[in-house]
């Protein structure tokens, strides 16, 4: 019975899609694991810009990177130099394109697709989260993987900053 177990987890080992191991990996770049050092000798880069916070954003031409009508490529390095999020731009017409896409590699978490109107999907990942979404009256796709742990300061750091505000702004009147 016991071997009979054993057989039974490497076999569901072994037919378990590889997606559900590891993190997402926009354009070969796993999100959480790839270093800068890694990007740049993948990638030629256009524009690199160190934040105060000790974050590293990095620009990418999208001529370089194999997705027709991508506008706009960011990458997102933590203080660490690990890529934590790849935003990308495109053209709103994409967007059925792109749906179709992630849907057949991730859960879907949240839908709103409307006939008119803003358009948005999140899909799950156990580590990371994808969302791509197109206002109704802007030109505009945007995808966005990011690192939920990543995502999770980002927002807390957030609340910090406009607590903070509202504290100044108590304080002058």
């Amino acid at each position: 019975m016991r071997i009979f177990f054993k057989l039974a987890i490497v076999c569901f080992l072994i037919m378990m899609p590889r997606n559900c191991l590891c993190n997402v990996s926009p354009f070969g770049l796993e999100l959480n694991k790839a270093t800068i050092k890694d990007f740049l000798s993948k990638y030629d880069v256009m524009d690199i810009i160190k934040k105060p916070n000790q974050q590293t954003i990095i620009s990418v031409s999208p001529k370089l990177l194999d997705l027709s009508g991508l506008k706009t490529s960011v990458c997102i390095f933590d203080h660490q130099d690990i890529l934590q999020s790849v935003i990308l731009t495109m053209d709103k017409s994409h967007f059925d394109e792109m749906y179709k896409i992630l849907s057949q590699k991730y859960k879907i978490d949240e839908k709103l697709v409307p006939f008119v109107g803003d358009k948005y999907v999140s899909f799950f990942h156990k580590y990371s989260f994808i969302r791509i979404n197109t206002p109704h009256l802007g030109f505009d796709l945007k995808i966005i993987y990011v690192n939920k742990l990543y995502f999770k300061k980002y927002q807390d750091d957030q609340e910090k900053l406009e607590k903070s505000e509202r504290e100044k702004k108590k304080a002058v009147l």
